[in-house]
């Protein structure tokens, strides 16, 4: 049952990209910068989660202040830096960031991703390539994987409480998930119980 909050229609929540949910959540910590918002993501490898690009972020920002769920804190120079505006979240982006984070969770969504595609037209390759193909991203999967498993380690490592990496846990498992579905599609192939043409 969706939480009913006050203040926040749920077009705008509804509305909300990744890259706005990332900065929202960001300024419900502290007040900061679009640069140091940029510097944290990036540290933080939040990369793997949305696309993080300066000129978007600072875009975004801006979008976030003309709907009113962020504002403006202060600006300030130092030295011969240019001038940095510092935003903070609003109580409306707060209660947008709850909502859109409840419902996006709350309520699944067909995001359409293109492998599963491209998985249902496997039949058009012949059956090297299709078994290549497999094998490549077997290869690439087990890349990630240690590369989660390292970034978790190091989450870990630093005793941040695991509800902040809750995201690297779902990954690892869909990741395994997707390497299992591969391994045994490659082993069907071996045996010959994948019949091609």
């Amino acid at each position: 049952m969706p939480i009913k909050r006050n203040g926040v229609s749920w077009g705008v929540a509804k509305e909300l990209s990744g890259l706005a949910i990332a900065l929202l959540a960001l300024l419900s910590e502290h007040p900061m910068h679009p640069y140091e918002m940029h510097q944290l993501m990036t540290e933080r490898g939040e990369d793997r989660l949305i696309k993080i690009r300066a000129g978007s972020l600072y875009h975004k920002v801006s979008a976030l202040q003309n709907a009113g769920l962020v504002e403006i804190v202060c600006t300030s120079r130092e030295g011969n830096r240019p001038e940095r505006t510092t935003y903070r979240i609003t109580a409306e982006g707060v209660e947008a960031l709850q909502q859109v984070v409840y419902d996006r969770v709350a309520k699944p969504v067909n995001e359409y991703p293109i492998f599963p595609l491209a998985v249902a037209e496997l039949h058009n390759l012949p059956a090297e390539e299709t078994i290549q193909a497999l094998r490549s991203r077997i290869v690439a999967l087990e890349i990630d994987e240690r590369t989660y498993l390292a970034h978790r380690d190091g989450v870990q490592a630093r005793a941040l409480p695991q509800r902040y990496y809750l995201d690297l846990d779902y990954s690892l498992i869909m990741i395994r998930a997707e390497l299992t579905w591969l391994r045994a599609t490659v082993d069907q192939f071996q045996t010959g119980e994948l019949q091609w043409q």
